[in-house]
């Protein structure tokens, strides 16, 4: 073989590996087609399910009803359990004690708020004081009058006359006191906070004091509470061992019903098809069945270009 019929038979062979994959993809589909097609087992489920649907019909007309029943009543005497526990909680509650603690709470922070007032008022008038003083102090080295020092050079310290050590002390003075008025509001808004939490905490203790009186007017105690609740938890248990009965009891019903002959006939024809189809899905990516995909591909490459090149390649 020549030079360029080597070189034309390499090129060739590039393309059709280079275009085998998108014919396997392809091939692929169309096997996966053919596998649903030749190993249908849909009919042989409905066939199956036609035979088992008046037994689960059957089925949940003996316990679907009770079950539910069993499920409404649990649920129910769940309900009035949980209901009867927090009776309970609140019946032992000591309610003599819970609101002096809280009151005594409110008295504090009511003390508390009238003292960060005056703070806060005392920080307010030094402050407003430090500002007025920081204002004659401009004015006066600004006045041309015999008090007054305009047009005259002020010494940063004077134990006598006006200095500029006088207006930094009393810009000193004024930061301190809007430091100690900003701190005082910011106390008061946490006083405020803590004081309406407080109060919000006896208006309900005081509130749950009262559903306490009214469950002992009607009659209610600790003790025939505590006797309601292990009623309840008993008929909760007695309402669990129903509905584990019935269901153990149904689904033995239906696992007798997938036993019979016709039910074990249909599934044992599903599960062959369904391996058939399983292995006819596989032997697509077996090696023969590759290099003979390969081969058809080949040739259908060679068929359409129909050259006496591509023929003598």
């Amino acid at each position: 073989m020549s030079l360029l019929a080597r070189l034309k038979a390499g090129w060739h062979e590039a393309v059709i590996q280079g275009t085998f994959r998108s014919f396997e993809m392809q091939e692929r589909r169309r096997h996966l087609v053919e596998a649903e097609n030749r190993f249908d087992a849909s009919a042989l489920h409905s066939e199956l399910q036609q035979f088992l649907q008046p037994h689960h019909d059957r089925c949940g007309e003996v316990f679907d009803g009770s079950m539910a029943e069993a499920e409404r009543g649990f649920r129910k005497a769940d309900a009035e359990r949980v209901r009867a526990e927090e009776r309970l909680v609140l019946l032992g509650r000591n309610f003599n004690e819970e609101p002096m603690t809280e009151m005594v709470s409110e008295s504090r922070l009511e003390r508390e708020r009238k003292e960060l007032f005056a703070q806060q008022a005392d920080a307010a008038a030094r402050l407003q004081d430090a500002r007025g003083q920081i204002d004659r102090w401009h004015n006066r080295s600004k006045r041309s009058d015999p008090f007054g020092n305009a047009g005259r050079p002020l010494p940063n310290h004077s134990p006598f006359g006006q200095s500029f050590g006088d207006l930094n002390s009393l810009k000193a003075e004024r930061d301190e006191a809007a430091d100690e008025n900003q701190a005082a509001k910011r106390l008061l808004d946490e006083n405020q906070k803590r004081l309406d939490a407080c109060r919000a905490e006896i208006k309900r203790i005081r509130l749950e004091r009262g559903q306490q009186d009214d469950l002992y007017r009607t009659g209610h105690s600790v003790q025939n509470t505590r006797e309601q609740i292990e009623h309840l938890i008993g008929r909760c248990r007695e309402l669990a061992t129903s509905q584990l009965t019935l269901k153990q009891r149904r689904d033995a019903y239906l696992a007798r019903i997938n036993d019979l002959a016709p039910a074990q006939s249909l599934k044992q024809a599903i599960a062959a098809r369904e391996g058939q189809r399983k292995a006819f899905v596989e032997s697509f990516d077996t090696e023969p069945a590759r290099a003979v995909r390969l081969l058809r591909h080949r040739a259908a490459y060679f068929a359409k270009r129909a050259t006496p090149d591509a023929q003598a390649g």
